[in-house]
């Protein structure tokens, strides 16, 4: 097992799903009384299309934290359209969360979606961690994950914030 879940003990949030960005969804959330499945407290969980446009998104953002609900942006690593670090940070500066796949830092999704989810890790823009599990093969995947000692600092501290909204 991973010495930093031994250190950090891991709360189970539950089963979740992300809202895809899209028109229909900014039209939901633009409605007289939107209806939105949180995660927990305030939170809610969006993804975008791997290769979209990155401005519905910004609107999107800018819309849920004027209803005071942060979005957490799941699995960023594997969008084709956050290059860098800096447009990832750009998006942290309009106060979005960023949610880490445990799957993306093996080489399930390939080296470039690992890279750039060792990358954003590194540079401490990460808030929160799952699994994204969709079958038993991939949580054994999970459980062999070999992190830098620097990688598993993080991700400790990654855990208990977010152990401490739960």
């Amino acid at each position: 097992t991973n010495p930093t879940i031994k250190k950090h003990p891991i709360k189970h949030v539950n089963y979740g799903a992300e809202y895809m960005v899209d028109e229909f969804f900014k039209n939901q959330i633009n409605s007289i009384n939107p209806q939105l499945l949180t995660c927990f407290k305030n939170y809610v969980l969006i993804e975008i299309p791997f290769f979209a446009d990155l401005k519905l998104l910004k609107e999107v953002i800018f819309k849920l934290k004027s209803m005071e609900i942060n979005p957490i942006l799941a699995h960023p690593e594997r969008y084709f359209n956050l290059k860098n670090i800096e447009e990832i940070s750009e998006l942290k500066d309009r106060g979005i969360y960023l949610q880490l796949n445990a799957l993306s830092l093996t080489n399930y999704y390939g080296n470039e979606t690992k890279n750039k989810a060792s990358m954003i890790l590194k540079g401490g823009l990460y808030d929160f961690i799952c699994t994204d599990a969709h079958k038993v093969k991939q949580l054994n995947i999970i459980k062999d994950i070999k992190l830098s000692s620097i990688e598993n600092k993080i991700i400790g501290k990654i855990i208990d914030f977010q152990n401490t909204l739960i």
